[in-house]
């Protein structure tokens, strides 16, 4: 998929820093960049070495780009977490589920670390620039947000079926997303871009709609031949672990009804390009509000006008077949005593007087506040 992302947004001008596992003068980085290049006559493609398995590698990585003069950044996207990991029992096993429990821990953590790195220059950034991260998930976190779901999430090493442990897998970088969301939009005083001089139209925009000009999101693909199908048949002969004999033939044998239930790779990216080229609420411009109408506390008016004429990018939301993805995600059971909790509240409304209380309004998506 990290491929075919590429193509896409070098065939549409955009500046890209691709990160890859192999050294930059490799030969695997040296042909994909020049060829990139020279199809897409497009000079602003880069590649930078980052091992995401190495949590040393990212920490250089972020390192080099934090002190560099060019720190502007425009988009993330994490698509090393779709890749299936395990293969079903039909076929045999080239690592144990404890080395996939392992590889899927990694991967998770690697997009933690990365983003949490890059989260000062991203706070440090200008209003007016709409910056988004997106985390690119399996299809198969229905499978982990069912009946069966509790906290903490099932042992990554139990003998469950492989769906259930990636599917938890995207669960757990869905529910972080949405958390991320939650923290970048409590941040203090919310960011509104300043409008143009002389521009009759001025950006209204919604505090329910984005408090933030970050915009954290996570997009499921859906079910890909290349990414998803053939690591469950262990018949990615480009795996460094190698394939089965068996799940190659499974697979060719197989091909004519993949070819119409599942998705080729430049079918699955079109949800990422989706999230990706949506307009947020910052980026809508509607009417200007009637000339002598004073706005409370100096900022754009908040009123009638805030229906959107067209759709756009919902924050923290989890996006697929293009579309804003409801999960119903039963939450845990509270730990506090009833009575211990009406005190707590009573507690909390005698302190809202002497300081500033946030309210976070619940939208009930994942299980809603806790």
């Amino acid at each position: 998929m990290g491929l075919t992302i590429l193509q896409a947004l070098a065939e549409r001008g955009a500046h890209i820093i691709a990160l890859s596992p192999h050294p930059i003068d490799s030969t695997e980085a040296t042909v994909i960049i020049s060829l990139l290049r020279e199809t897409y006559s497009n000079e602003e493609i880069y590649a930078e070495y980052c091992d995401l398995s190495s949590p040393g590698s990212i920490r250089s990585f972020c390192t080099r780009f934090l002190t560099g003069s060019d720190q502007k950044i425009d988009a993330i996207i994490f698509a090393h977490e779709y890749h299936h990991i395990g293969s079903a029992g039909l076929v045999p096993r080239n690592q144990t589920r404890e080395q996939d429990a392992s590889t899927r821990e990694a991967a998770s953590l690697a997009t933690f670390l990365f983003t949490t790195l890059l989260l000062p220059a991203l706070l440090v950034a200008p209003v007016e620039r709409d910056i988004r991260v997106i985390n690119v998930v399996n299809p198969f976190y229905a499978a982990a947000a069912g009946p069966s779901f509790t906290i903490p999430f099932p042992s990554p090493t139990s003998k469950k079926s492989v769906f259930l442990h990636e599917g938890t897998r995207s669960l757990r970088t869905t529910i972080y997303t949405r958390h991320l969301q939650r923290v970048l939009d409590a941040l203090p005083a919310a960011q509104v871009p300043k409008t143009d001089e002389g521009s009759s139209a001025v950006p209204i925009v919604s505090q329910k709609a984005q408090k933030s000009n970050i915009v954290a999101v996570s997009v499921s693909p859906g079910i890909s031949r290349a990414d998803t199908i053939a690591p469950l048949l262990n018949a990615d002969w480009t795996s460094p672990s190698g394939a089965s004999r068996v799940g190659i033939a499974l697979y060719i044998m197989l091909q004519p009804l993949l070819r119409i239930l599942t998705k080729s790779p430049s079918s699955s990216i079109q949800t990422v390009l989706h999230a990706l080229f949506l307009p947020t609420p910052f980026k809508v411009l509607l009417k200007a509000a009637p000339k002598g109408t004073a706005a409370k506390g100096g900022t754009p008016i908040d009123s009638t006008l805030l229906e959107m004429p067209e759709e756009v990018l919902k924050p923290g939301a989890l996006y697929a077949e293009c579309a804003v993805v409801r999960l119903n995600v039963t939450p845990p059971p509270s730990e506090t005593h009833p009575t211990e909790q009406k005190k707590s509240q009573k507690d909390a409304k005698k302190k809202e007087g002497l300081q500033e209380v946030l309210e976070i309004p619940d939208d009930g998506d994942y299980g809603g506040e806790l």
